[in-house]
């Protein structure tokens, strides 16, 4: 479990190789799922990915959020791509 904080702006095209389960504490951002529609989160919302769902975020003000990953141990959390 991690408290993320992030600024402004968009995030590398990255995956997690866990269940992650987000909620949104406080801001809001758009998560663009590879191949889906973006999804627009903010404060109050949730949201689940699935191990290997490649994707990126983008938020025009400071959002928060509590991220809860079930990760096989010793993997890496975030698998940044290029």
């Amino acid at each position: 479990m991690q408290l993320v904080t992030a600024q402004p702006g968009t995030s590398a095209r990255h995956y997690h190789p866990a269940h992650s389960f987000t909620y949104v504490i406080e801001g809001s951002e758009t998560k663009t799922l590879d191949g889906k529609t973006p999804i627009a989160v903010k404060a109050g919302d949730v949201l689940h990915e699935s191990p290997g769902e490649i994707h990126e975020t983008r938020n025009t003000a400071p959002v928060k959020l509590l991220v809860l990953r079930v990760i096989e141990k010793g993997k890496d959390m975030t698998v940044r791509l290029q």
